[in-house]
């Protein structure tokens, strides 16, 4: 059985999940999910429900940030094709509870919201690209663990393939916390005068730059 989650991602996304979007909207004042939700196949989801059923008992703050997360994911998810959307609804069948419970959790944890969006362009580069759910669930690791301004920084390398501790394009904190997250390769100490370790993105780098960039 196709998971919540991914119900609500795939189907008629432009314009069915266009009301549960403007539902999260409220989430600064009195939400109106009843009333917009009342018709329809929305209130049905269990997703939903639960959402629901948090409001009425009183929302408490981390409540109201896992909302706005779920709106900025949704909110980021478009432009998927026919194709791609197929491609996902035959080869997600063994791994849809994995990603949905994956999804979930990172969402409930990032405190950053820009993370959010990033989640959302590594689900779409995930689909279009169509690689491994392990290689997705990775990134979905690194995207938890990393600092989001640092993780940002990786577009340098956008013009360049190696990048030193001591040079301009990025601080060497950055370099250091790409390094960490699995993102960049060691390539060893540059034998210039200026000195400085050299990096290089390896295969997970290569991914997460096109999901940055996803976000111009």
């Amino acid at each position: 059985m196709f998971s919540p989650v991914l119900f609500l991602i795939f189907f008629d996304m432009k314009e069915k999940n266009k009301k549960l979007l403007e539902a999260f909207s409220e989430i600064s004042g009195e939400l109106l999910l009843d009333s917009q939700l009342h018709e329809g196949f929305l209130k049905e989801i269990p997703v939903v429900k639960t959402i629901l059923a948090v409001y009425k008992s009183g929302k408490s703050i981390q409540e109201h940030l896992y909302l706005r997360k779920l709106k900025l994911f949704l909110e980021n998810i478009e432009d998927f094709s026919e194709d791609d959307c197929q491609w996902f609804l035959k080869n997600a069948e063994d791994d849809e509870e994995s990603l949905s419970s994956s999804l979930l959790l990172i969402l409930d944890k990032i405190e950053d919201e820009r993370k959010a969006v990033l989640i959302a362009k590594a689900f779409k580069v995930y689909v279009i690209e169509r690689f491994s759910f392990e290689t997705f669930n990775r990134i979905l690791l690194i995207i938890n663990r990393g600092f989001c301004d640092d993780l940002l920084k990786i577009v340098s390398f956008e013009d360049n393939n190696i990048l030193l501790t001591n040079g301009k394009h990025i601080e060497s904190e950055s370099l250091d916390e790409l390094f960490s997250c699995g993102l960049l390769t060691n390539q060893g100490l540059d034998a210039n005068d200026d000195g400085g370790t050299m990096y290089s993105l390896n295969k997970y780098g290569e991914i997460f730059l096109r999901i940055v960039k996803e976000m111009d």
